[in-house]
């Protein structure tokens, strides 16, 4: 795979790979439940030996959230959270479109601008 497919094309998998009650891939509506709790948890103002001790704290708090269905420990929200940053800056998390709704992305698009503002 082209690394810069993974960008785009590796963000989402497939509606309904994974069945059960979480799954192992995200979808816009767990982007914007991850993107909320980074929010309100500022894991960029951590300081570097507490920064993982953060991400795991938003993992926990996300598992406890039943809005967000996807199995991560604190690393895997912290790449997903990279990931999404790194489209939004380079443009490309419109091409993403094709796993959520209109609706859905703006929702996505505002925490992500209040994140990088």
């Amino acid at each position: 795979m082209n690394p810069k497919d993974d960008t785009l094309d590796a963000l989402y998998e497939e509606p309904g790979a994974y069945a059960g009650s979480t799954r192992k891939s995200f979808v816009c509506s767990d982007d914007i439940t991850l993107l909320i709790a980074v929010n309100d948890a500022k894991p960029w103002t951590a300081s570097s030996g507490s920064l993982m001790k953060t991400w795991t704290d938003i993992a926990s708090d996300l598992k406890a959230n039943r809005r967000f269905k996807v199995a991560k420990d604190g690393q895997g929200c912290k790449t997903r959270f990279d990931k999404l940053t790194k489209a939004y800056k380079e443009r490309t998390l419109a091409a993403m479109r094709r796993s959520g709704t209109d609706e859905e992305f703006g929702e996505c698009e505002q925490p992500l601008e209040d994140i990088l503002a």
